[in-house]
């Protein structure tokens, strides 16, 4: 007798498909498939791990064409409503972290939907969401519009609420005009946020120090006409802080361009009377911990010098008129 199993026409075999046009159940290839209620289950369990787990099942991808299985839509709505219903830390961070791979990676997703989602949820001002702009703004293969969104809510930060952080993310804006490569609109944005019409910092305008302190300007339209000088842009060149310059720089993992850093700042401090910019190179100095320990004692020392010829002036009475 003849027992060799037979394939039906419909290619399933003992309750099993076999594969069709896509690896997915609905022939999709992995594309835009609506997100299932296990994982949602999974997503809204109060065990952190379990949750975290969710995250993780959010993006996988096809293994063919490395597309996201679900909607990216879907995927940032559920990774925005943990980043806001959650009270776990870790499951924040990690909605955060896979919300930013997830804008990194996007290719062509029209970003206007998910500016909506992002823009009307997450409202709050603290440490979790300004890391999560910044590194948006930082993020080039993130769709414009987004970047243009992380960079409204970046705008509403008061100098007092970046204590700390300032001096980096002046950084960012600063590389973010010096690119070349950068999208206009992200440029014009920033220009529009933080440029000298702000007050207060960060700010990506000349800084309101005496003659002595270094600034310099650079060019940011590169070859392009500044066409957008009637609508509140500088013209040709935008005001560009050269302490700024000098603490990135410092901040590279090349040896020898944090040793041009440091020179440059040391050399501005010592030249410097005011107390704010030489406070300011002393901050970029000791982030470098030993590094730079005799340029700190130095500028620490010069810090001290103005800060005490400024008090000095300004208690002196008028003399006689």
């Amino acid at each position: 007798m003849n027992f060799r199993r037979r394939t039906p026409k419909n290619g399933i075999r003992n309750g099993n498909r076999t594969p069709g046009r896509g690896v997915f159940s609905n022939g999709s290839n992995g594309q835009d498939e609506k997100v299932p209620g296990i994982l949602k289950k999974r997503l809204q369990s109060g065990n952190p791990s379990t949750a975290i787990m969710g995250i993780n099942g959010l993006l996988v991808r096809d293994p063919r064409t490395r597309e996201f299985r679900y909607s990216k839509k879907e995927i940032c709505k559920n990774l925005v409503w943990l980043m806001k219903s959650s009270e776990e830390k870790d499951v924040k961070n990690a909605a955060a972290n896979a919300l930013l791979k997830m804008l990194a990676e996007s290719g062509g997703l029209k970003g206007s939907s998910v500016v909506d989602i992002i823009d009307a949820n997450l409202t709050e001002k603290n440490a979790r969401h300004l890391r999560l702009w910044t590194k948006i703004i930082g993020e080039k293969n993130a769709p414009v519009s987004i970047r243009e969104c992380a960079i409204g809510k970046l705008a509403e930060y008061s100098e007092d609420e970046l204590i700390g952080k300032i001096e980096g993310i002046e950084m960012l804006l600063l590389e973010r005009m010096m690119d070349a490569g950068e999208k206009e609109g992200i440029q014009d944005m920033i220009r529009n946020c933080f440029g000298p019409g702000r007050s207060g910092r960060p700010k990506i305008g000349q800084r309101e120090e005496k003659p002595e302190d270094m600034t310099v300007q650079i060019e940011t339209f590169g070859n392009r006409k500044p066409a957008r000088a009637g609508r509140g842009a500088q013209g040709a060149t935008q005001d560009i802080d050269a302490i700024g310059l000098q603490v990135y720089l410092l901040r590279q993992s090349n040896p020898a361009k944090r040793r041009e850093g440091a020179k440059n700042l040391y050399e501005a401090a010592m030249k410097s009377k005011n107390p704010n910019t030489i406070r300011r190179v002393l901050d970029a100095l000791e982030e470098r911990g030993k590094e730079f320990s005799a340029e700190c004692r130095d500028v620490a020392m010069r810090l001290e010098i103005v800060s005490a010829d400024s008090r000095n002036r300004a208690t002196i009475p008028p003399g006689p008129r």
